[in-house]
């Protein structure tokens, strides 16, 4: 399996790094013998505050974004919120939604492979940007399902068209 450099790795971190203060993100790095690093972060949105996790490990080569859903499933709801997870992530194009069964934590993720160049700002910008607006995107359409008793597939099937009508 192909490592990247520590070159490339310091490089992608520094270019996340800017990328979060540029974002004004509030964040804190944990580093581990600069084989892994752990970025944790928070940023206020129109659905509330969403927080970030993003892991970088040096010898697998992985760049994992994860932005957690302000929403924590109640364990009656789980299985309505699994059906619509994965109804949300079959057209999915780029990353998908994760649910914890165990504590109800609802996230969205999306992993990039960093093998022979560091992480740039414009990919690490579209990771972000991909993963709020998906977040955002598919929020109505949960909180229908989880609490106005609205079936999955008929909030997911509402929402793509209204978005399928918006782009013509």
């Amino acid at each position: 399996m192909l490592s990247q450099t520590a070159e490339n790795f310091q490089e992608s971190i520094k270019n996340i790094i800017q990328l979060l203060q540029g974002l004004q993100f509030t964040f804190e790095l944990i580093e581990d013998e600069d084989e892994e690093w752990l970025i944790l972060g928070l940023i206020k949105t129109e659905i509330g505050q969403l927080r970030l996790t993003v892991y970088m490990q040096k010898t697998m080569s992985n760049f994992v974004l994860y932005l957690y859903h302000p929403l924590t499933v109640l364990q009656p709801l789980r299985l309505q919120a699994a059906e619509f997870i994965t109804r949300a992530n079959y057209g999915l194009p780029v990353g998908n939604y994760e649910l914890d069964f165990e504590d109800g934590e609802l996230r969205f993720k999306i992993g990039l492979p960093v093998l022979t160049s560091p992480i740039t700002l414009a990919q690490f910008g579209q990771a972000i940007d991909i993963s709020l607006k998906t977040i955002v995107y598919y929020h109505t359409p949960l909180v229908r399902t989880l609490f106005d008793g609205v079936k999955p597939a008929v909030a997911i099937q509402e929402a793509e068209s209204k978005l399928l009508r918006n782009s013509e």
